[in-house]
């Protein structure tokens, strides 16, 4: 019997599972390209978690206009397919790419939307939110947040020392 040819979806999923082990070893220009081609394979039908994790890449290996474009991408491909709330995650990883480039005021809507959902309420997500907020100024929403973060998850002393310094 002939050996099946693999599809398009087999060929993605392969490339998928290579750029997950290639991130997992910190390879994450190796990551980026098999991801890049997990995503040129599912054109017809996107994975927003390739976008996500290709972001992710970028803003590791300092390129965060292409990783706020992946993460965009993957909000807007998984909002289009389900009304589940993972994409909460996805909004968490582009304010966390504004984070890191300082873009304060474009962070805290990013990081108010992923709290929204129920599996994205995590302490560090209020702590990301909170860092926003000290930076822009506006403590009081600041201290709010590093007490929900602190409230979640009581063992990590680095909330109350920048609610401390909040005050």
């Amino acid at each position: 019997p002939a050996t099946p040819t693999p599809t398009a979806e087999d060929r993605a999923y392969f490339y998928r599972v290579q750029a997950e082990m290639e991130f997992a070893d910190a390879n994450y220009l190796r990551a980026i390209e098999y991801y890049s081609e997990a995503i040129r394979l599912s054109f017809e039908s996107p994975v927003a978690v390739d976008y996500n994790n290709r972001g992710i890449a970028y803003r590791t290996v300092g390129q965060p206009d292409k990783s706020v474009y992946d993460s965009t991408d993957a909000i807007s491909i998984r909002g289009s397919k389900t009304e589940d709330s993972i994409e909460c995650i996805y909004y968490n990883n582009r304010g966390r790419t504004y984070l890191d480039q300082k873009q304060w005021e474009l962070a805290i809507p990013d990081f108010t939307e992923a709290i929204k959902a129920a599996p994205c309420r995590e302490a560090y997500i209020y702590s990301n939110r909170g860092t926003a907020s000290y930076n822009l100024g506006h403590y009081l929403d600041a201290i709010q947040d590093y007490s929900a973060a602190i409230s979640r998850d009581p063992q990590n002393a680095i909330y109350y020392a920048y609610r401390g310094r909040s005050y």
